[in-house]
């Protein structure tokens, strides 16, 4: 349930109005006004994958979980599915029609600073050896 008082939702839809995509996250329970939510200006619902998968129920899901992108979709919602960690779940969630992944399996998070060396705004460009460095685990996953 969205708990925004009257202050807050007008503050969401002009966020919204200045061209910033807003996306409802740490989604526990799917027992939400899903058409209130587009009208705040919300483009996207952050859904746990294993919640997909195995808890619809003990989310308190209004539809099974087949039928949960639907209803976002009529709604002009996008679904990402966060804490895809492997392989096996990413083919689960092919059955949801799930717009968009997000976990381990697209890349390990790693400290903002290490990113940042990598693209360094001081430089006119970016250290390409590190940028290799870091390609190539996914061009190999690609790969093979």
């Amino acid at each position: 349930m969205l708990s925004a008082g009257e202050a807050e939702e007008a503050n969401l839809k002009y966020l919204a109005g200045l061209g910033f995509r807003l996306s409802m996250d740490q989604v526990t329970t799917l027992d939400l006004d899903f058409a209130k939510l587009k009208r705040l200006g919300f483009e996207f619902v952050k859904v746990r994958a294993s919640t997909l998968i195995y808890g619809m129920s003990h989310a308190r899901a209004l539809v099974a979980a087949e039928d949960f992108k639907d209803l976002l979709a009529r709604n002009g919602i996008n679904l990402i599915a966060e804490r895809v960690e492997d392989e096996k779940t990413v083919v689960q969630l092919l059955e949801y029609n799930v717009d968009f992944g997000q976990g381990y399996l697209f890349g390990e998070p790693r400290p903002i600073k290490d990113v940042a060396e990598i693209f360094d705004p001081r430089a006119k460009q970016p250290n390409s050896a590190a940028v290799t460095a870091q390609a190539a685990p996914l061009a190999k996953r690609l790969a093979g």
